[in-house]
C-alpha cells in the first residue's frame, strides 16, 4: 500500500484551538461548544456537526499509544475543516529527510509544538515523521517553513533535492508551503487524511472536508494510473499477441513435420 500524503498549513497555537481546546471539551461532554468553534470560523454546518463528531472518538485516544495515529491524526484532520489542504500521492518531507539529512533541520520536534498540559499527560511514542499509514508525520514550524522557502529560491542543492524528489508533485508542495509562509504558520504532513480515487475521483473520501483539499495532487495523481494502466493493457496485449505468433507458427511446424502424407 502506498502512501496518500497531505499537507496542512497550521500555527502552533491553531493546534491548540483546533484540537486541544476541543478535546477538553469534548471530556466534559461539551459538544456544542466544540461546534460553536467551527461555526465562528465560518464552517459550512454539515461540516461543523462532522467536526464536532469526531472528537467523540478522540476521546478514546487517551494518554498512551502513538501520538502520530491518534491526536496527531485528528489535528490534520481538524485542520482540514478550516482551511484548504493539499494532496501529493507518495511525497511525504519526511521520506526526503530520510533520503537526505539536510532536510532534517527543517523538521520541528513535537515535544516543542504540542501543549505542555498534553506532554506531561501522555506517556506513548511521539514521531517526528510519518511511521505507517493513517497518521500524522513532520511539521515544519513556521520558522522552518520560511527558512525552507528562502533556501529553496537561493537556488541551490535545496532546490535540486526537492525538485528531484517531488517531481510532479512539485508545484502542490510548493503552494502548501507558500500557503503556510503567506499565513505565517507551520506545515504538517499527513497520511490518508484523504484518499482520492484515482479512476473515479468523484469516489474519493476524506476524514476531513474534502472539497478544502486542493485538487491539483488528486488530478496529478489520477493522470498518472491512467497511462501506467494504458501501459498495462498495452503489455497485455503484446503478451497475447506473442504468444498467438508462438502459437500459431508451431501449429505449421507440426503440419510441415508431422505425418505429412506428401513426403511418404
Amino acid at each position: 500500500m502506498g502512501y496518500d500524503i497531505s499537507y496542512h498549513a497550521i500555527g502552533k497555537d491553531e493546534i491548540s484551538q483546533w484540537y486541544f481546546k476541543p478535546l477538553k471539551l469534548a471530556q466534559k461532554g461539551d459538544f456544542e461548544s466544540i461546534a460553536q468553534i467551527a461555526r465562528e470560523a465560518g464552517v459550512d454546518e454539515f461540516y461543523v456537526e462532522k467536526y464536532a463528531d469526531g472528537f467523540r472518538s478522540a476521546l478514546q485516544y487517551g494518554t498512551q499509544g502513538i501520538f502520530n495515529k491518534t491526536h496527531g491524526f485528528h489535528i490534520a484532520v481538524a485542520q482540514g475543516y478550516f482551511r484548504e489542504y493539499f494532496y501529493t500521492r507518495g511525497t511525504a518531507f519526511s521520506f526526503l529527510a530520510k533520503q537526505s539529512f539536510k532536510f532534517k533541520p527543517y523538521i520541528s520536534d513535537w515535544h516543542e509544538v504540542l501543549p505542555a498540559e498534553f506532554l506531561a499527560e501522555f506517556s506513548g511514542e511521539i514521531h517526528n515523521e510519518i511511521v505507517e499509514n493513517y497518521c500524522c508525520g513532520a511539521y515544519l514550524g513556521a520558522d522552518n517553513v520560511q527558512k525552507l522557502l528562502r533556501d529553496y529560491e537561493a537556488d541551490g542543492e535545496i532546490k535540486e533535492a526537492i525538485d528531484g524528489f517531488y517531481a510532479q508533485n512539485l508545484p502542490v508542495f510548493l503552494k502548501a508551503l507558500n500557503l503556510a509562509r503567506e499565513l505565517e504558520v507551520g506545515l504538517l504532513e499527513a497520511t490518508e487524511v484523504v484518499e482520492p480515487n484515482p479512476i473515479d475521483l468523484n469516489r474519493s473520501e476524506s476524514f476531513s472536508n474534502l472539497f478544502n483539499c486542493d485538487t491539483q495532487g488528486a488530478l496529478i495523481y489520477a493522470e498518472i494510473a491512467a497511462q501506467q494502466i494504458g501501459e498495462a493493457i498495452g503489455c497485455i496485449k503484446a503478451v497475447g499477441g506473442v504468444r498467438m505468433v508462438r502459437e500459431n507458427f508451431t501449429l505449421r511446424s507440426a503440419n510441415a513435420t508431422g505425418g505429412g502424407s506428401a513426403m511418404e
